[in-house]
């Protein structure tokens, strides 16, 4: 079965019109980015659309729940090959990997795709098992204090703002038509610059009224969006967000 693309995403109410093609641009501008939900929320299928969005011209290694990796995009050759977390960065500089793909990204494995994000592998996605937004920072920051990475706290906030360009959440809610799976909150991520927990800036967050994402702020890379077909306008347009489920 094909996996759904951001625009059938758009129509079952997980992503929003402009959601869909503010994400899309994001893909196409190299953000990294991390997808993040509690069970069931989506997260693989959203990481599916996205992954989808990356050309074909890019070589990608994409690392499933069970530790397989497979290289994908042009000249990819070495087909599957079985990392370790620990070496995923070598056989992406190895393998001249352009993006790095990870589904249920924990502990090591979420260490590790961090590092891949900040040694410039522009454009990797992972997904992470998280209660609430706020909780994937404290999540990664023990993964990487008490995971083989030896971080220091300081030290693991500062590799997860220099890696990590957006967060995504995603939720669960019982509607009148059923169980729905939708995002609630996209957030800008930034290193801090006194060495404290990486900077939020929320970009879609829920309102009184809508539990889903609207937009808040304008992210601070929008004329990098606008390079890749993203219209500012569009984050204004009330054709563009949700509809009635």
């Amino acid at each position: 079965m094909t996996s759904p693309d951001l625009e059938q995403l758009a129509e079952r109410g997980l992503l929003n019109p402009v959601l869909s093609q503010f994400l899309r641009a994001c893909v196409l501008a190299g953000k990294n980015i991390i997808i993040a939900g509690g069970h069931d929320s989506g997260r693989s299928t959203l990481l599916g659309a996205l992954a989808a969005v990356a050309p074909a011209r890019e070589r990608v290694l994409t690392v499933t729940v069970d530790g397989t990796g497979q290289l994908h995009g042009a000249d990819s050759s070495a087909g599957n090959i079985h990392p370790q977390p620990a070496s995923w960065l070598g056989q992406a500089m190895y393998y001249n990997v352009n993006r790095v793909i990870v589904d249920h990204a924990e502990d090591e494995s979420a260490v590790a795709l961090l590092h891949a994000m900040a040694s410039g592998r522009s454009g990797s996605m992972g997904t992470f098992a998280a209660p609430y937004p706020y909780a994937v920072i404290d999540q990664l920051t023990r993964a990487g204090v008490e995971g083989g990475s030896c971080l220091s706290e300081q030290g693991a906030h500062q590799l997860i703002g220099d890696a990590v360009d957006l967060l995504v959440y995603l939720d669960t809610a019982d509607t009148s038509t059923g169980r729905r799976r939708f995002v609630t909150h996209v957030h800008e991520i930034h290193p801090s610059a006194a060495g404290g927990p990486p900077v939020f800036i929320e970009l879609f967050a829920p309102v009184l009224g809508q539990m889903r994402a609207i937009l808040d702020t304008e992210p601070t890379f929008i004329k990098e969006l606008q390079q890749h077909g993203f219209e500012k306008a569009w984050l204004h347009d009330a054709s563009r967000t949700w509809g009635q489920w």
